[in-house]
């Protein structure tokens, strides 16, 4: 075969590989409970806990809604947030339950950011008042106590810990990450990060917990300027008891040229092990919006990404392990031919916990609506040696919708991916928010047989 067909027909595989997502149905917000009809911007925020069964399912799956009002009595609270707790039920998703503020506060946004990880939760409340300290922000950590009993029940949970802060305008919880094998008897630990991007230059912070009773703080690193925004993101993956490596955004650095850092534990603190940059850095990049790491990669998104011909897209750079810095760049993926300038791809990452691929959110892409938005999910290829990154746009098309901003939040797990609209609207008012799932097309389930 000369290699020109054999270009065609490896291309054509990786299209055939890449296709076969299809829209299967949604998670609404829920509705007729104390709370206001309109701005909950559901789907802002969606992570996803797994179950202990081999292959794992998804046991729970948290739905952030910062911008829920909570009614107590004859006070409201606008904006305090909420996060919904949804279950599998016959092939449906049924809230057990919802997770609100200890001690509301107006427009303290309450799961702006969540991460969960083997029962453990982080909820990000950045707009909360500590006293004085105006927005200084604030972590909620809880465990699903039932996550490891023999037969499913759905989660409980018991608080662990209100992780605060003292620094004005700082936004801690505007970020988190949760890595672990869970706490207790059950497991070796779990450890939470927490960016607070709004500081001067902003910073990032750990905390590991071996158990449901002790917690051990592992320090802050912060950034180098003004303007940084370093803790935008978070990411955290862990190693065990004793290290990890946390992956800590700064989309602001360099006049939001942006930039990304990794540490790990030397010495039982925080040590700087990579400093990272995209591979062509600069100004309106921001480089570092979101970040995720896991045993394979970093995965960095830069919403101002500059993709050739096209303009700024928006884009996820890949890193591998190894080198002088300890992440050597593997290529930056853009958007696929659809793409326009201003789709503010990168804005969210989510890497499959069971897969090979991943979801990032482009919520500033436009169809049939302006800002509609879109997901994608981009799945390695082998090619002529090598890797080649093809991304399929996971889109409403015909189907209702508006100015949604899908793909503010993002999931992907098995082959299934949950995309969160937080500006799409509903029969109860405007703003409110919905999350839309896309999984196999049966067309392409048996490879066209």
């Amino acid at each position: 075969m000369n290699r020109a067909a054999c270009v065609v027909l490896c291309l054509f595989a990786t299209s055939a590989a890449a296709a076969g997502w299809t829209h299967v149905g949604r998670i609404e917000a829920p509705c007729c409970f104390s709370g206001s009809p309109d701005g909950m911007k559901f789907g802002t925020a969606i992570a996803a806990d797994l179950d202990t069964s081999s292959p794992p399912k998804i046991r729970a799956l948290y739905v952030g809604a910062p911008g829920f009002s909570i009614t107590d009595g004859p006070t409201v609270y606008p904006e305090a947030g909420i996060v919904f707790v949804f279950v599998p039920v016959d092939g449906n998703w049924q809230v057990t339950t919802y997770l609100q503020p200890a001690f509301p506060q107006a427009y303290g946004h309450f799961g702006a950011a969540v991460a969960v990880d083997s029962g453990v939760v982080a909820i990000g409340e950045p707009g909360y008042d500590n006293g004085a300290h105006a927005d200084a922000g604030r972590i909620t950590l809880l465990n699903d106590r039932n996550r490891n009993l023999p037969t499913y029940t759905p989660p409980q949970f018991d608080g662990l810990y209100f992780w605060d802060s003292t620094v004005d305008n700082g936004r801690f919880g505007s970020s988190v990450a949760v890595a672990g094998d869970g706490i207790g008897t059950s497991g070796t630990g779990n450890w939470i990060a927490g960016g607070a991007p709004g500081s001067s230059t902003g910073c990032s912070s750990l905390i590991y917990f071996g158990d449901d009773q002790s917690w051990d703080d592992k320090g802050s690193v912060c950034g180098a300027a003004a303007g940084d925004t370093f803790g935008a993101s978070v990411g955290v993956y862990s190693f065990g008891a004793n290290d990890m490596l946390m992956a800590v955004g700064a989309p602001g650095e360099g006049i939001t040229t942006g930039g990304a850092h990794v540490y790990h534990l030397s010495g039982g603190a925080l040590a700087n092990l990579s400093n990272l940059q995209a591979e062509h850095p600069g100004q309106f990049g921001f480089f570092g919006t979101s970040i995720a790491i896991d045993g394979q990669r970093l995965y960095v998104g830069a919403t101002g990404g500059d993709k050739p011909g096209t303009g700024r897209t928006g884009s996820v750079t890949l890193f591998d392990p190894g080198g002088p810095n300890h992440y050597t760049l593997d290529g930056e993926v853009f958007p696929g031919s659809d793409a326009q300038a201003g789709d503010l791809c990168g804005a969210s990452i989510h890497v499959n916990p069971i897969g090979t691929d991943f979801a990032m959110g482009c919520p500033g892409s436009d169809a049939q609506s302006n800002g509609e938005g879109f997901a994608r999910v981009v799945t390695p290829i082998p090619f002529l040696g090598g890797t080649l990154w093809i991304d399929q746009a996971l889109q409403m098309g015909s189907l209702p919708h508006g100015a949604d901003d899908m793909g503010r939040g993002v999931a992907v797990v098995g082959d299934h991916v949950f995309a969160g609209a937080p500006l799409a609207d509903d029969a109860l008012g405007s703003d409110n928010g919905i999350v839309q799932i896309f999984g196999p097309d049966e067309l392409f389930a048996d490879g066209f047989d």
